[in-house]
């Protein structure tokens, strides 16, 4: 697919765009699933130092990948160090570009509307993941902060302190959910209405990913220590109290957010584990979702997991963290490959999903 038609066909879904998210009942979307779903971006993070992070389009439809839209859309510009998360909200796409210190805020297409450099005490601060919700865009800053981004004017309009370095977040409720890394054992709760912190709730040392289920569920993993303390899955009820699940290094919902897919990566260990975890009957199901016969064909080790909100297909981007990585589309219900495709850079952090 050229670049000239990849073009013209995101300027549609752009005017689109505020249509879909208008309607609180898409026609389109039944039994969980959006087949308005045309194709995503996959951001792959570089090589910390190198300064290689690239943005590639996948048309899901004709199963085709365009490379450096980044790049191209903007007149050569390198997109920079770390590309970090995606968040694609209404008509604009927000990129967290953390070692260089950046939100690139453009339109579908990739093409840069502003950025934003955040450096409340003089220094820029590396921008990690975000959250939206109620018109506003929530960012992650290393240094201890989340800030608020006004999606009208392109600026940040309040920060919170958090931990030191927080990661993943998401929105439950009128609740901000925030992941403190490293050193620290907590989830901060931000409420949406104030945007206080009002309280932080204990987890496993080093929590960093973090999803929602809209039910009042959140899936928390925490990584440990990369020793003694290992990776942990746990769940989050809407009472804030907390359940150990077991092991998990990645994590994703079903389109249905019924069912949660876990891969158990853990540093050092041989063996992974690909499982899925009924959140109705709190079980793992007997079957994994990724078959054995399909992992081993696995170029390297699972990096990242994505859904497709279109038909449910998991997306498991692998990467050596050296070579150009590969994503692998896997059909859950069966555990069988139904496709792959190399994301045109290194270390894919995850493949973000575009409505028409």
């Amino acid at each position: 697919m050229s670049i000239k038609n990849f073009t013209i066909k995101s300027f549609i879904f752009a005017s689109l765009a505020l249509f879909f998210i208008s309607c609180s009942d898409n026609e389109e979307e039944t039994n969980g699933f959006d087949t308005s779903i045309v194709g995503g971006y996959v951001l792959n993070s570089g090589s910390w130092g190198q300064n290689n992070s690239t943005l590639s389009y996948y048309d899901t439809d004709n199963a085709t990948l365009t490379s450096s839209v980044f790049e191209t859309q903007n007149d050569g510009l390198n997109l920079g160090d770390t590309g970090e998360d995606i968040l694609i909200y209404g008509n604009k796409m927000y990129i967290s570009v953390s070692t260089s210190g950046i939100i690139y805020i453009t339109d579908k297409t990739g093409k840069e509307i502003s950025s934003i450099i955040y450096n409340p005490n003089g220094t820029a601060l590396n921008p990690r993941h975000f959250a939206s919700s109620g018109g506003y865009v929530y960012a992650s800053y290393y240094g201890g902060y989340v800030a608020r981004i006004d999606t009208t004017t392109n600026a940040i309009d309040k920060q919170v302190a958090v931990g030191s370095y927080p990661e993943e977040i998401a929105v439950s409720g009128e609740n901000l959910y925030v992941t403190n890394s490293r050193t620290d054992s907590t989830i901060s709760v931000i409420d949406l209405t104030t945007f206080t912190k009002t309280e932080d709730i204990t987890v496993v040392l080093n929590p960093t990913v973090i999803r929602a289920d809209g039910n009042g569920n959140l899936f928390v993993i925490s990584m440990g220590n990369y020793g003694t303390i290992l990776n942990t899955l746990q769940r989050i009820y809407s009472d804030n109290t907390v359940e150990t699940i077991g092991n998990g290094t990645l994590i994703a919902l079903n389109p249905a957010k019924t069912k949660l897919y876990n891969i158990y990566a853990q540093y050092g260990a041989s063996n992974i584990y690909y499982t899925v975890y009924d959140i109705s009957s709190k079980s793992i199901e007997t079957s994994p979702f990724v078959s054995s016969t399909t992992a081993s064909g696995f170029a390297a080790d699972p990096y990242s997991i994505s859904v497709n909100p279109k038909d449910g297909n998991v997306f498991i981007g692998v990467s050596d963290y050296s070579s150009e990585s590969s994503m692998y589309i896997v059909d859950p219900s069966t555990g069988d490959l139904a496709s792959s495709f190399t994301t045109g850079g290194i270390n894919p952090v995850g493949i973000y999903f575009l409505s028409e």
